[in-house]
């Protein structure tokens, strides 16, 4: 048997790099004390406006209060282009236990985070009187809500949601999504070739070669 005579202690390696880069978005109006709060119970709405604009996981809400209260934080998908049909993809339930206006921030647990895809919508659920403040932007007449009274939706069912409103002037409510994106990026290909001996016994030159990805 041919005697493998290689002269190496570091010899070849072929490294392939690839970062995964967690970055944040957000999905939301500026969550800030507003003038108004629905007075109405049992209101779901829809915004369509407040569109994710890719996938990602939501692990943060934002919302401003000034009633004590439920409320569902939900994301829909719809099943129309242009309609109001929708699915109810996952809500977050949160108590507000007083009438003070206040930054509410809802960090989600790993096991309750949800995951949406490129354009679903936020919404929520009043079971109670309204807990997110709203004002009116006097600047557009541009923004829809799909609306419907009287509803308790459940998680993975589809809904007409049957009243499509154009607010004059539009209505903005302090809420937001926070999500992340994880993205694959690689960094470097390198490889890199010291001190081999071929098994003739002769030696490579020395050389490193780096080739980007």
């Amino acid at each position: 048997m041919m005697k493998l005579n290689f002269l190496f202690f570091c010899l070849l390696s072929i490294m392939y790099t690839v970062a995964i880069a967690v970055r944040e978005h957000k999905n939301g109006w500026a969550v800030r004390n507003r003038y108004y709060t629905d007075s109405g119970s049992q209101q779901t709405f829809v915004d369509k406006n407040l569109v994710f604009n890719r996938s990602g996981i939501i692990n943060k809400w934002r919302f401003y209060s000034r009633k004590a209260g439920i409320i569902n934080l939900q994301v829909w998908r719809p099943e129309s282009e242009n309609g109001c049909r929708m699915t109810l993809v996952n809500q977050t339930t949160v108590d507000v236990d007083d009438n003070f206006g206040r930054l509410q921030i809802i960090t989600l647990p790993e096991d309750q985070r949800i995951r949406v895809k490129k354009g679903d919508l936020i919404g929520w659920n009043n079971p109670g009187i309204g807990v997110i403040t709203w004002n009116t932007d006097w600047s557009s007449n541009d923004q829809h809500h799909c609306f419907k009274w009287g509803l308790k939706p459940e998680i993975n069912h589809v809904y007409d949601l049957n009243h499509d409103i154009t607010w004059g002037p539009s209505r903005v409510y302090s809420i937001m999504a926070i999500f992340t994106v994880i993205v694959p990026s690689t960094l470097e290909i390198a490889t890199r070739i010291t001190n081999i001996s071929a098994l003739d016994g002769s030696p490579f030159s020395k050389a490193t070669a780096w080739m980007p990805g």
